[in-house]
């Protein structure tokens, strides 16, 4: 069985909150709006579920800063990979984990791409723009 993991932006972060806790429990979270909006939900439907079942693989949970989300979005698409901000949250948390040691280098590791960066391609843009200006 693989190890699952789950990545929320940290503006909108129930799942992580209630990895954090411990527990499977809702945890109150602030909202905040995030470019990340394909994955921002103040109220998972299943986040027991989700929860659980990270835990009992060995996975984790992690919440991704806007800066994160869109640093990622730049080194996806300096590698060739086109993809939205929601889906570029998936490689922030796997940068957190690399660095972090969960994750070891070694370890094969699948992060599945899957928003098309077609559909927010005006978004984007502003975004990498103010990213390379701000460098």
């Amino acid at each position: 069985m693989p190890r699952i993991f789950g990545v929320q932006a940290a503006n909108c972060a129930p799942c992580y909150a209630t990895w954090q806790s411990g527990g499977e429990s809702p945890v109150a979270v602030s909202v905040m709006p995030t470019v990340a909006e394909g994955i921002a939900s103040s109220q998972p439907t299943r986040l027991r579920e989700v929860v659980r079942g990270v835990r009992r693989s060995g996975g984790a949970i992690a919440a991704v800063s806007e800066e994160e989300i869109v640093s990622a979005l730049g080194a996806l698409a300096r590698m060739g990979l086109y993809v939205e901000p929601t889906c570029a949250s998936a490689a922030a948390g796997l940068t957190q984990w690399l660095s972090s040691g969960v994750i070891r280098a070694e370890e094969s590791t699948v992060v599945v791409l899957t928003g098309s960066g077609l559909k927010s391609s005006e978004r984007i843009g502003q975004l990498l723009n103010l990213q390379s200006r701000t460098l």
